[in-house]
């Protein structure tokens, strides 16, 4: 991985079946499960800009689209690029963008802005994203400005390896435990997770609350 947020070079020699990252807080946790997703589709645009915006929903000021986009790029890098490279099902994986940052017109044929802003001259990030899996090898335009609008834009995408990546916000409202603890193969691999920390741990629950009324978890040890 390069230069993606406060990432400017880092290498990961092997993963196994489970991989904990443990460190002090904003030291890059986050971003490592990030830019991994840069790897799971070659619809870069789409992909970007739902990367870029997983953290806005656990901040209290929103950004616009191009300024949740401008902040994955690493701060020490005057140079605007991203890499992301690695080996998946034995074949060669690997994620490039890179662009520059412009004063631009806003473009009247720019489906993503409003009409009552056209000729005003904004910034804006101009590049190319070029995304190779194997044999297939897919390059695309990205351009953005400060006035692009994420209303509109299609999400759909052909996914070529399956990642599932669970954000911050999601754990704070998406009742995870409580999912992970239903999928009988991702408990048994989040408890051999948490054996790692303590041997005695022997199960998880879901118990209900007598009080609140709603379903609590529980850790179950060896007795």
């Amino acid at each position: 991985m390069e230069n993606y947020r406060g990432i400017k070079d880092l290498v990961i020699p092997s993963l196994n079946t489970i991989n904990l990252i443990v460190g002090d807080n904003n030291c890059g946790k986050t971003s490592v499960l990030e830019a991994i997703q840069f790897l799971k589709t070659p619809n870069s645009y789409t992909n970007c800009i739902r990367i870029s915006r997983q953290r806005e929903l656990i901040t209290i000021n929103r950004n616009s689209v191009y300024e949740n986009f401008i902040t994955m790029f690493s701060k020490s890098n005057e140079d605007l690029r991203i890499s992301v490279s690695g080996k998946y099902a034995d074949k060669d994986i690997s994620y490039k963008l890179q662009g520059k940052i412009n004063r631009v017109l806003v473009d009247s044929n720019d489906d993503f802005v409003a009409e009552s802003i056209y000729n005003e001259e904004t910034e804006a990030f101009k590049g190319i994203a070029q995304y190779q899996f194997g044999t297939i090898i897919k390059k695309e335009k990205i351009e953005l400005t400060n006035y692009t609008k994420i209303s509109g834009i299609l999400i759909n995408e052909k996914n070529e390896i399956k990642i599932v990546y669970i954000s911050p916000f999601e754990h704070l409202t998406g009742n995870v435990v409580t999912q992970i603890i239903k999928n009988d193969e991702y408990k048994k691999i989040c408890i051999l997770a948490l054996q790692l920390f303590d041997p005695e741990i022997e199960d998880i629950l879901i118990l209900k609350n007598e009080v609140s009324n709603r379903p609590i978890e529980y850790i179950k040890h060896k007795t």
